[in-house]
């Protein structure tokens, strides 16, 4: 009963109203997992960019061969057709076309450092994304 009086009466230290108080208990893990959520958030966005442009990329490219088999294209003007169709934010695409028995292969290439419009680790310096798309010539 002594140590009970004890205690109520006398003020509490410092320490034991900083560790009793809980009002700055999700301060804290709003600071913990703040980090941790943006990364997620920059990696989801990251993805999403990629995968728009490897879908425009090999939309273009099969297009590209599909005009070229039916010969609503030519060799010449291929090049030119596919860059003006794909995303402007990237000036380096490289486009291929080659014509092997019959078959018209077309290679897309960009590079994927300007694919990522924030790349705050730096995952994505290096690499290229590539489509490509066969179709066989036909006669109409």
């Amino acid at each position: 009963m002594a140590s009970m009086l004890h205690r109520r009466h006398l003020p509490a230290c410092g320490a034991r109203r900083i560790v009793g108080d809980r009002r700055a208990a999700s301060a804290l893990e709003f600071a913990l997992l703040t980090p941790v959520l943006m990364l997620m958030l920059t990696g989801i966005v990251q993805f999403g960019a990629i995968y728009i442009l490897q879908n425009n990329m090999q939309n273009v490219a099969r297009e590209v061969s599909l005009r070229l088999a039916t010969g609503d294209l030519v060799l010449d003007g291929a090049r030119a057709w596919a860059v003006e169709r794909l995303p402007v934010h990237i000036d380096r695409y490289g486009v291929e076309v080659a014509q092997n028995d019959g078959m018209f292969d077309v290679a897309v290439t960009a590079p994927l450092d300007q694919a990522v419009p924030l790349d705050p680790l730096g995952f994505f310096r290096t690499g290229t994304l590539t489509a490509r798309a066969t179709a066989r010539e036909v006669q109409l």
